[in-house]
């Protein structure tokens, strides 16, 4: 928020503050699927990645495709369903 000029810098300290904030804030943490990172650049690091590293994000890729496609079946069998059932009784 700072970095996009929507809050002062000022708001780091003030947010330290422990007496005027005595705890953390109470809120919803976002859905992490609809996050992504983009445009990052890191000088002099060396990433490691090792093939099991690129199995578990292979396994977790496909588990959410499987879990995906289970959603949109189940979408389209109500879609149909409801239609057939307005019809037969658009019938009636």
């Amino acid at each position: 928020m700072v970095g996009n000029k929507l809050e002062k810098p000022t708001i780091v300290k003030e947010l330290l503050d422990v007496e005027k904030y005595p705890r953390r804030p109470s809120y919803k943490y976002a859905n992490p699927d609809g996050l992504v990172l983009i445009d990052c650049e890191f000088e002099n690091v060396e990433w490691i990645d090792g093939e099991d590293q690129s199995k578990f994000l292979a396994s977790k890729l496909e588990n959410k495709m499987y879990n995906i496609k289970i959603g949109l079946s189940v979408h389209e069998l109500i879609k149909v369903s409801k239609k057939a059932f307005f019809l037969k009784n658009d019938r009636s």
